[in-house]
Protein backbone atom coordinates (compact mmCIF):
# COMPACT_ATOMS: atom_id res chain seq x y z
CA UNK A 1 0.00 0.00 0.00
CA UNK A 2 1.42 3.39 -1.00
CA UNK A 3 2.34 6.07 1.50
CA UNK A 4 -0.48 8.28 0.14
CA UNK A 5 -3.09 5.57 0.72
CA UNK A 6 -1.79 4.91 4.23
CA UNK A 7 -1.90 8.60 5.04
CA UNK A 8 -5.39 8.80 3.54
CA UNK A 9 -6.63 6.03 5.83
CA UNK A 10 -5.09 7.78 8.84
CA UNK A 11 -6.68 11.08 7.88
CA UNK A 12 -10.07 9.52 7.41
CA UNK A 13 -9.70 7.92 10.82
CA UNK A 14 -8.96 11.33 12.31
CA UNK A 15 -12.01 12.79 10.61
CA UNK A 16 -14.11 9.92 11.92
CA UNK A 17 -13.20 10.66 15.51
CA UNK A 18 -13.92 7.06 16.56
CA UNK A 19 -14.39 3.61 15.07
CA UNK A 20 -18.19 3.86 15.30
CA UNK A 21 -18.66 7.36 13.88
CA UNK A 22 -18.94 8.29 10.25
CA UNK A 23 -16.49 10.99 9.16
CA UNK A 24 -19.31 13.16 7.79
CA UNK A 25 -18.48 16.82 7.39
CA UNK A 26 -20.66 18.47 4.74
CA UNK A 27 -18.38 19.11 1.76
CA UNK A 28 -17.89 22.89 1.93
CA UNK A 29 -18.42 25.31 -0.89
CA UNK A 30 -15.27 27.24 -1.79
CA UNK A 31 -16.83 30.31 -0.18
CA UNK A 32 -17.30 28.52 3.14
CA UNK A 33 -13.80 27.02 2.89
CA UNK A 34 -12.29 30.44 2.28
CA UNK A 35 -13.99 31.68 5.45
CA UNK A 36 -12.84 28.54 7.39
CA UNK A 37 -16.47 27.52 7.94
CA UNK A 38 -17.98 24.03 7.74
CA UNK A 39 -21.35 25.18 6.44
CA UNK A 40 -22.48 28.46 4.94
CA UNK A 41 -25.27 30.53 6.45
CA UNK A 42 -28.64 30.23 4.74
CA UNK A 43 -29.34 32.67 1.93
CA UNK A 44 -31.01 35.91 3.00
CA UNK A 45 -29.98 35.64 6.66
CA UNK A 46 -26.47 37.03 6.36
CA UNK A 47 -26.02 37.03 2.59
CA UNK A 48 -28.17 38.23 -0.28
CA UNK A 49 -29.71 35.94 -2.89
CA UNK A 50 -28.65 38.37 -5.59
CA UNK A 51 -32.22 38.38 -6.97
CA UNK A 52 -34.71 40.96 -5.69
CA UNK A 53 -37.48 40.24 -8.21
CA UNK A 54 -38.91 37.20 -6.45
CA UNK A 55 -38.15 33.51 -5.92
CA UNK A 56 -34.92 32.20 -7.44
CA UNK A 57 -33.07 28.97 -8.06
CA UNK A 58 -29.44 28.42 -7.13
CA UNK A 59 -27.29 25.56 -8.44
CA UNK A 60 -23.80 25.03 -7.00
CA UNK A 61 -21.23 22.45 -8.11
CA UNK A 62 -18.21 22.07 -5.80
CA UNK A 63 -15.07 19.97 -5.83
CA UNK A 64 -11.63 19.78 -4.35
CA UNK A 65 -8.87 17.74 -2.76
CA UNK A 66 -7.83 17.50 0.89
CA UNK A 67 -4.11 17.67 1.69
CA UNK A 68 -3.11 16.97 -1.90
CA UNK A 69 -4.26 13.32 -1.73
CA UNK A 70 -6.19 11.73 -4.59
CA UNK A 71 -7.90 9.41 -2.09
CA UNK A 72 -9.32 12.45 -0.31
CA UNK A 73 -10.97 14.14 -3.25
CA UNK A 74 -14.56 15.23 -2.81
CA UNK A 75 -17.38 17.11 -4.41
CA UNK A 76 -21.02 18.06 -4.17
CA UNK A 77 -23.98 19.25 -6.21
CA UNK A 78 -26.60 21.41 -4.49
CA UNK A 79 -29.88 22.75 -5.87
CA UNK A 80 -31.88 25.21 -3.80
CA UNK A 81 -35.02 27.26 -4.11
CA UNK A 82 -34.80 30.74 -2.58
CA UNK A 83 -37.71 32.98 -1.63
CA UNK A 84 -38.52 35.79 0.78
CA UNK A 85 -39.08 33.38 3.67
CA UNK A 86 -36.01 31.18 3.30
CA UNK A 87 -34.88 28.22 1.23
CA UNK A 88 -35.22 24.53 0.61
CA UNK A 89 -32.48 22.46 -0.95
CA UNK A 90 -31.33 19.00 -1.99
CA UNK A 91 -27.67 18.03 -2.20
CA UNK A 92 -25.46 15.09 -3.17
CA UNK A 93 -21.86 14.84 -1.99
CA UNK A 94 -18.97 12.42 -1.74
CA UNK A 95 -15.74 12.46 0.23
CA UNK A 96 -12.99 9.98 -0.55
CA UNK A 97 -12.45 7.61 -3.47
CA UNK A 98 -10.01 5.09 -2.04
CA UNK A 99 -9.99 2.71 0.95
CA UNK A 100 -12.84 4.69 2.50
CA UNK A 101 -15.55 6.80 0.89
CA UNK A 102 -18.65 8.54 2.14
CA UNK A 103 -21.69 9.51 0.13
CA UNK A 104 -24.38 11.83 1.41
CA UNK A 105 -27.86 12.65 0.16
CA UNK A 106 -29.53 15.47 2.06
CA UNK A 107 -32.67 17.60 2.09
CA UNK A 108 -32.78 20.94 3.89
CA UNK A 109 -35.42 23.55 4.65
CA UNK A 110 -34.88 26.93 6.33
CA UNK A 111 -37.95 29.05 6.97
CA UNK A 112 -38.16 32.53 8.47
CA UNK A 113 -40.84 33.19 11.08
CA UNK A 114 -41.84 36.64 9.89
CA UNK A 115 -39.36 39.16 11.28
CA UNK A 116 -38.16 36.66 13.89
CA UNK A 117 -35.69 33.78 13.71
CA UNK A 118 -35.27 31.34 10.84
CA UNK A 119 -35.62 27.67 11.74
CA UNK A 120 -33.82 25.00 9.73
CA UNK A 121 -33.90 21.20 9.45
CA UNK A 122 -31.53 19.04 7.42
CA UNK A 123 -32.02 15.29 6.99
CA UNK A 124 -29.18 13.27 5.48
CA UNK A 125 -28.67 9.66 4.49
CA UNK A 126 -24.98 8.79 4.95
CA UNK A 127 -23.25 5.80 3.40
CA UNK A 128 -19.76 4.87 4.55
CA UNK A 129 -18.00 2.43 2.20
CA UNK A 130 -14.87 0.44 3.07
CA UNK A 131 -12.99 -1.99 0.87
CA UNK A 132 -12.69 -4.37 3.81
CA UNK A 133 -16.18 -4.23 5.37
CA UNK A 134 -18.46 -3.05 2.56
CA UNK A 135 -21.08 -0.34 2.97
CA UNK A 136 -22.81 0.92 6.12
CA UNK A 137 -25.68 3.41 6.17
CA UNK A 138 -27.07 5.75 8.79
CA UNK A 139 -29.28 8.83 9.09
CA UNK A 140 -28.49 12.26 10.50
CA UNK A 141 -30.93 15.06 11.37
CA UNK A 142 -29.51 18.55 11.96
CA UNK A 143 -31.38 21.55 13.36
CA UNK A 144 -30.52 25.24 13.30
CA UNK A 145 -31.81 28.60 14.49
CA UNK A 146 -30.61 31.80 12.80
CA UNK A 147 -31.70 35.27 13.84
CA UNK A 148 -30.85 38.96 13.66
CA UNK A 149 -29.96 40.18 17.15
CA UNK A 150 -29.46 43.90 16.66
CA UNK A 151 -28.50 46.00 13.66
CA UNK A 152 -26.22 44.01 11.35
CA UNK A 153 -25.43 41.31 13.94
CA UNK A 154 -26.79 37.84 13.26
CA UNK A 155 -26.34 34.62 15.23
CA UNK A 156 -26.74 30.93 14.46
CA UNK A 157 -27.04 27.85 16.66
CA UNK A 158 -26.52 24.56 14.82
CA UNK A 159 -26.90 21.05 16.25
CA UNK A 160 -25.70 18.16 14.07
CA UNK A 161 -27.07 14.64 14.45
CA UNK A 162 -29.71 15.92 16.86
CA UNK A 163 -31.35 12.50 17.37
CA UNK A 164 -28.14 10.49 17.69
CA UNK A 165 -29.42 7.84 15.27
CA UNK A 166 -27.25 4.76 14.76
CA UNK A 167 -27.43 2.60 11.68
CA UNK A 168 -25.33 -0.43 10.67
CA UNK A 169 -23.20 0.17 13.78
CA UNK A 170 -22.17 3.73 12.83
CA UNK A 171 -23.44 7.21 13.55
CA UNK A 172 -22.63 10.72 12.40
CA UNK A 173 -20.78 12.93 14.92
CA UNK A 174 -22.89 15.00 17.28
CA UNK A 175 -21.82 18.60 17.71
CA UNK A 176 -23.04 22.04 18.75
CA UNK A 177 -21.96 25.13 16.79
CA UNK A 178 -22.43 28.71 18.00
CA UNK A 179 -21.72 31.40 15.41
CA UNK A 180 -22.13 35.13 14.87
CA UNK A 181 -21.84 37.23 11.73
CA UNK A 182 -21.90 40.88 10.74
CA UNK A 183 -22.63 41.43 7.08
CA UNK A 184 -23.12 44.44 4.81
CA UNK A 185 -23.59 44.64 1.09
CA UNK A 186 -19.86 44.30 0.41
CA UNK A 187 -18.31 42.71 3.50
CA UNK A 188 -18.85 39.94 6.01
CA UNK A 189 -17.19 38.99 9.30
CA UNK A 190 -18.05 35.63 10.88
CA UNK A 191 -16.82 33.73 13.90
CA UNK A 192 -17.84 30.96 16.21
CA UNK A 193 -17.03 27.64 17.84
CA UNK A 194 -17.91 23.97 17.46
CA UNK A 195 -18.22 21.71 20.50
CA UNK A 196 -17.96 17.96 19.98
CA UNK A 197 -17.62 15.28 22.64
CA UNK A 198 -14.09 13.88 22.86
CA UNK A 199 -12.46 16.78 20.98
CA UNK A 200 -11.12 20.21 21.87
CA UNK A 201 -13.41 23.14 21.14
CA UNK A 202 -12.75 24.35 17.59
CA UNK A 203 -12.80 28.13 17.11
CA UNK A 204 -13.10 29.70 13.69
CA UNK A 205 -13.20 33.20 12.22
CA UNK A 206 -13.35 34.59 8.70
CA UNK A 207 -13.66 37.83 6.79
CA UNK A 208 -14.96 38.59 3.31
CA UNK A 209 -14.32 41.86 1.49
CA UNK A 210 -15.82 42.89 -1.83
CA UNK A 211 -13.22 44.78 -3.85
CA UNK A 212 -15.72 45.38 -6.65
CA UNK A 213 -19.26 44.08 -7.31
CA UNK A 214 -17.60 41.18 -9.16
CA UNK A 215 -14.46 40.42 -7.09
CA UNK A 216 -14.41 39.21 -3.49
CA UNK A 217 -11.47 38.31 -1.25
CA UNK A 218 -11.75 35.97 1.76
CA UNK A 219 -9.54 34.79 4.61
CA UNK A 220 -10.06 32.77 7.76
CA UNK A 221 -8.64 30.37 10.31
CA UNK A 222 -9.46 27.62 12.79
CA UNK A 223 -7.92 26.48 16.06
CA UNK A 224 -7.89 23.26 18.06
CA UNK A 225 -7.50 19.84 16.44
CA UNK A 226 -8.50 21.38 13.08
CA UNK A 227 -5.95 24.19 13.10
CA UNK A 228 -5.66 25.78 9.66
CA UNK A 229 -5.48 29.02 7.71
CA UNK A 230 -7.55 29.76 4.60
CA UNK A 231 -7.70 32.24 1.74
CA UNK A 232 -10.24 32.54 -1.05
CA UNK A 233 -11.33 34.49 -4.10
CA UNK A 234 -14.74 34.94 -5.71
CA UNK A 235 -15.30 36.22 -9.25
CA UNK A 236 -18.71 37.02 -10.74
CA UNK A 237 -22.08 38.24 -9.57
CA UNK A 238 -25.19 36.28 -8.65
CA UNK A 239 -28.20 36.55 -10.91
CA UNK A 240 -26.29 36.23 -14.19
CA UNK A 241 -26.16 33.40 -16.73
CA UNK A 242 -22.36 33.34 -16.34
CA UNK A 243 -21.54 31.38 -13.14
CA UNK A 244 -19.97 32.83 -10.04
CA UNK A 245 -16.61 31.07 -9.57
CA UNK A 246 -15.16 30.75 -6.06
CA UNK A 247 -11.81 29.19 -5.21
CA UNK A 248 -10.20 28.59 -1.83
CA UNK A 249 -7.03 27.12 -0.37
CA UNK A 250 -6.52 25.89 3.19
CA UNK A 251 -3.20 25.15 4.86
CA UNK A 252 -2.75 22.75 7.79
CA UNK A 253 0.62 23.04 9.59
CA UNK A 254 1.19 19.26 9.62
CA UNK A 255 -0.85 17.89 6.72
CA UNK A 256 -0.35 20.55 4.04
CA UNK A 257 -2.73 22.28 1.67
CA UNK A 258 -6.29 21.60 0.51
CA UNK A 259 -7.97 23.19 -2.50
CA UNK A 260 -11.63 23.91 -3.29
CA UNK A 261 -13.59 25.31 -6.23
CA UNK A 262 -17.31 26.09 -6.68
CA UNK A 263 -19.29 27.22 -9.71
CA UNK A 264 -22.76 28.52 -8.91
CA UNK A 265 -25.68 29.97 -10.84
CA UNK A 266 -28.57 31.99 -9.34
CA UNK A 267 -31.48 32.40 -11.78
Amino acid sequence: MSRGVVLGVVLLGVLAGSATAAFERPWPTARAAGLAMDRAWSRGVVESTGNTDGPAWNVACSGGELFGLADLRGGSVRVERLDARGQWAVALSQLGDGPLAERTVSCQSVRSLGTGPALGLRASVLQLTSRDSGAATTLSVDASVESRVVGLLRVRVLVTNLLGIRGDGIEAPQSLSLEAGVGTGSSLVVGGCRIEDGFDVVLHAGVELGLTPHVVLRAGGRSGNEELLSVGLGVGRAGRLVPVVDVAWQWHPALGGSSFVTCSWTL
